[in-house]
């Protein structure tokens, strides 16, 4: 009697686990077909990623450039009892020579002049426009750069100009040595090699002695010589003002063709602001 009734319940309990495993089934293929449709949280990202370029650092402005650029701007004046140059003597008295220059990077453009007191041509006697570049390369720094020179007072050859190029090297007596060639007036090749050295004697003071020689191929002559040889002494001495230096010295030029150079010993005063 309990035979068939056992059966049935067994039955009816069959097939309520049949219907619950088809229905979990269902609801696990709706949730793929679903995931095919949307894509996967990875596949997604990449589709983003594909679809929005990554974002660009913003450009740099005219200020965040010039910051990062070393600008620097200074002026010197020396006052000495002579203008020695190269040998020549261009004046034979005391004068004045202001220099105002600015530096960007290794490019230094400078304004330089002579001015000598009362003269019959004004007391301006030379006024110089430099403009340098120069690149360090382990120890040797490499420079190249021009010069217009312009004379006042001439009445010829009041214009001229030279480009020049020179290598020092930053080691005991700082060897250097500069070629120049004036491509106007004074058309012709000055070669100056020179050594220097800073010994620091305390108290903020140094002392710098410095010497040189120089090779002149018929620039504003007519021949070629050794023509002159300098031997100086430089003297820096601390000044209160932080951005101030005073340096007096005293040179000789010794000259290495007396037919056509003098020789002098002249001396005078620096003062620099940067």
């Amino acid at each position: 009697m309990f035979g068939p009734g056992l059966r049935s319940f067994g039955q009816v309990r069959m097939m309520r686990v049949i219907v619950v495993v088809a229905a979990t089934a269902a609801t696990m293929a709706a949730g793929v077909r679903g995931a095919h449709a949307q894509g996967t949280p990875a596949a997604s990202a990449e589709s983003s990623s594909a679809q929005a370029p990554a974002s660009q650092p913003a450009p740099e402005t005219l200020a965040e450039a010039l910051r990062r650029v070393k600008i620097t701007a200074g002026t010197d004046l020396v006052a000495t009892s002579a203008y020695i140059w190269r040998g020549f003597v261009p004046t034979d008295a005391f004068s004045l020579q202001p220099t105002s220059w600015i530096r960007v990077g290794g490019l230094t453009v400078s304004s330089w002049a002579n001015v000598a007191g009362r003269r019959a041509g004004g007391p301006l006697t030379e006024h110089d426009v430099i403009v340098d570049y120069s690149a360090s390369a382990g120890r040797l720094t490499l420079s190249a750069g021009w010069i217009n020179y312009v004379f006042p007072p001439a009445e010829t050859g009041r214009h001229s100009d030279e480009v020049y190029a020179g290598v020092a090297h930053a080691s005991y007596m700082n060897p250097a040595v500069r070629v120049y060639q004036d491509v106007h007036a004074g058309s012709g090749t000055y070669v100056n090699a020179g050594v220097a050295h800073e010994y620091p004697m305390g108290h903020g003071i140094a002392v710098t002695p410095s010497a040189s020689i120089g090779y002149n191929h018929h620039q504003w002559i007519d021949r070629s010589t050794f023509s002159d040889a300098t031997f100086g002494v430089k003297v820096k001495v601390p000044t209160p003002l932080k951005h101030l230096s005073v340096a007096p010295f005293v040179n000789y030029s010794r000259t290495l063709a007396s037919e056509l150079f003098p020789s002098r010993v002249y001396g005078g005063l620096g003062i620099s602001v940067q």
